[in-house]
């Protein structure tokens, strides 16, 4: 049985970025665990095993499945909140396992979770002042000059040389989520052949370099995808089957009602970008560890996406030549 330690702190210090050296977060799914700047995202220590808690306030849980089992039994067990923690706005930048250049926290869900109100949507209930909004005006043109996306080591899909609307395809998880991921990608592009007739259709997938597609499309379909969010930064009209956090605020046009919870927000998509890109995702440079500004990440971005896109091609094209047994070390 685990035993229980008196927690250093409080899960809100981690929340509101103001954890102490004393701090400590519990983490045991494998897959979060191996990023190399968790801790400095977090702002305190992650210890990775319920025999040395050292205090811990706070037990993460990132994705579903079993990993989020597991999460959920230890918070149970020891009597802590779950942290939820994904990706932010930059989920990666190079062609390297475990490295992020930004991640997001909440202590009430999931981000993409609409059926409870979460720390995101809070923040982007927020109204904004003048310098705020200046600042998000000036992030949102850095953030097209730059071409950055959610993934950015990755080339895009096919563009063809006429019209042609977006589709963001759902994450595809192994178990009973597949199902149904592959079928809301499906019901995307049927509304998108409905809405229009005469546009190609170019699947964005949910590891694609998305910002060429999204930046071209007459418009843009998605169900809970995040990377709906980057085509408000780009002023195209979004079309959203699910409830994801960028929804439901008067920006997209949505086939779901809204949470009663969400209304059309004062500062329109500067009010969102300023609470998502600023407020809630936290960046850190995997080369030196420090914390970064979302434009310093921007910036860091555009200087080492070319090496980075190469580094991705060579890659390719060295597991596509290996034997078909070795291929599978090589991803």
């Amino acid at each position: 049985m685990l035993k229980k330690t008196e927690p250093v702190g409080h899960i809100h210090d981690i929340i509101r970025d103001k954890a102490g050296p004393n701090h400590r977060v519990l983490c045991v799914t494998t897959s979060i665990s191996e990023i190399k700047t968790l801790d400095e995202l977090l702002g305190c220590k992650v210890t990775h095993s319920p025999l040395m808690l050292n205090n811990a306030c706070a037990v993460i849980i990132h994705g579903g499945g079993k990993a989020a089992r597991k999460a959920q039994s230890a918070s149970t067990a020891l009597e802590l909140p779950l942290l939820y923690t994904d990706f932010g706005a930059l989920k990666s930048f190079r062609h390297k396992a475990h490295e992020s250049l930004s991640m997001g926290f909440d202590h009430l869900g999931f981000a993409h979770d609409s059926s409870r109100e979460t720390h995101l949507e809070g923040l982007i209930k927020t109204p904004l002042d003048a310098a705020q909004l200046e600042r998000t005006e000036q992030i949102i043109r850095q953030w097209k000059s730059t071409r950055a996306s959610r993934c950015n080591h990755t080339t895009g899909p096919h563009l063809p040389g006429q019209k042609f609307v977006a589709v963001l395809a759902e994450p595809v998880n192994k178990g009973a989520d597949f199902r149904a991921s592959a079928q809301a990608t499906v019901g995307l592009c049927e509304q998108a052949r409905q809405a229009y007739p005469g546009h190609e259709i170019v699947i964005v997938q949910a590891e694609d370099y998305a910002a060429d597609a999204i930046s071209e499309a007459a418009a843009v379909f998605a169900h809970s995808s995040p990377v709906g969010f980057e085509a408000l930064l780009w002023g195209k009209r979004v079309h959203v089957s699910g409830m994801p956090f960028y929804a439901g605020w008067g920006l997209t046009d949505d086939r779901l009602p809204a949470p009663a919870r969400r209304s059309a927000l004062e500062a329109g998509v500067a009010q969102l970008t300023y609470a998502y890109l600023v407020e809630y995702s936290r960046y850190v440079s995997p080369y030196d560890h420090k914390r970064l500004t979302v434009e310093e990440a921007l910036t860091l971005l555009e200087k080492t996406r070319p090496d980075a896109l190469a580094e991705a091609q060579q890659k390719a094209k060295q597991r596509a030549a290996a034997p078909r047994w070795l291929r599978w070390l090589m991803r």
